[in-house]
This record gives structure tokens, sequence and C-alpha cells, in this order.
């Protein structure tokens, strides 16, 4: 693993780094492309008999309202650097910030939806990993996660050079400070596997191991 390097800067005056180029994959179908699956197919329709309909209706339990939310905004603003479908966007919120990331950049906002910072591109902000795929091969599938034992942001994504290929990361951020904006920020270049990605990779806080706990990924 290389880190922690300490990125001891406002994210407002990161120098930008372009975001990796997006890249064309094959389009994975359940059938060959000019095809179609043929032969009876089952009615699932529901029965249009009105006893029935009145049985299935009395069976089932009002469907409880769900409050509406205290606030929303637009939280695309990372989305300028990213023309990809799905975006693989991501997020969470601690007591004074919420950070969105997709899969070329993230954006920091205020909890009534200012934007703060951003949007930053993961090789603008994974940079001082030199030497390491993190530095300016970042290709995205992000997590973000608030620490509120230790009020912290952690901020991930992966970077490789070419799929398949012989060397995939996992770039890791983690705010010094409850401010993601002001930092400072300890990155890490974690390595994966010498021949596996790690797709659309996760993360979660463990109470174990003793003391303090840890991030597992």
């Amino acid at each position: 693993m290389v880190g922690p390097v300490i990125l001891n800067q406002d994210l407002r005056k990161l120098p930008y780094v372009a975001a990796k180029e997006e890249r064309d994959e094959q389009v994975l179908t359940r059938y060959p492309h000019g095809t179609q699956q043929t032969g009876t197919q089952p009615d699932n329709r529901v029965s249009g008999l009105a006893y029935v309909q009145r049985l299935i209706k009395s069976m089932w339990r009002p469907t409880p309202i769900i409050p509406a939310p205290i606030l929303t905004f637009d939280g695309g603003a990372a989305a300028q650097f990213c023309a990809c479908a799905p975006p693989d966007s991501d997020g969470d919120v601690g007591p004074n910030h919420y950070v969105e990331a997709i899969n070329s950049a993230f954006a920091v906002y205020s909890k009534t939806g200012t934007l703060l910072a951003g949007p930053i591109t993961y090789n603008s902000f994974f940079a001082p990993l030199v030497g390491t795929p993190c530095q300016n091969l970042n290709n995205g599938d992000p997590f973000v996660l608030y620490d509120h034992v230790a009020d912290r942001w952690v901020i991930t994504d992966f970077a490789f050079a070419s799929f398949p290929g012989t060397n995939f990361y996992e770039c890791v951020g983690v705010s010094q400070s409850p401010d993601p904006v002001a930092g400072p920020w300890a990155l890490y270049a974690l390595p994966v596997d010498a021949a596996n990605l790690d797709d659309y990779p996760k993360m979660a806080m463990w109470n174990n191991p003793q003391p303090g706990g840890a991030y597992h990924i």
C-alpha cells in the first residue's frame, strides 16, 4: 500500500486534472443481437374476475404514506464530467455536508443544497499518489462514507490502466477533519489484485478489530 500521502489543500484550490476518457464496453444481453426468445410465454396478467380482485385487496394492508422529504436539491454538478450511463452515483450525509460522487468526479454541498466545492475529478484529488494508477488512471465506481464515530469523511474509487489488465488499485481518501472542503486529507493507493478487477467496490465501518475498529472494503 502507498500512503498516507497528505493532501493539505483546500479542495476549491486543487489544480484541474481531466477525468480519464470514457471507454466503450461490450454490451451484454441475454440473447444475441438480432434474435429473440421464442415459445409460448406464460400469461402473468392479474385475474379480471371482480371477486378475485376484491379478495386480493382485502388481504393487503393499507400502504403507509412515506413522509415528504424535508429538502431536495439538484445534485448534478459532478455530472458535467460524466457522459456515462449509469453514472454509478453514490453519496453520504454528515452533520453539515453532503458529498456526492459519480463515476468521474465528486462534489461537496451544504445541507441546504449550496455547492461548496467541486466538481472535482478523482485524477485531481488523488494526483499526489505519484507512481500508482491512482495518480491519473482513475476509473470511477466511487464510494463515499461519513464516519460518524471519528467525524471524518472517506472517498474511494478504483484505478487501472486497462481491462483486462495486470494492475488494479483502490484509491482511498480519509479526511483529517470534519470539514471535507478544507481537509487535510490522507490519501492511500491500495493494490487489490494483479488480475482481477474489484468491480463496484463498497465500504463499511465495523467495531473490530479493537480498539478503534476499521473500514472494511
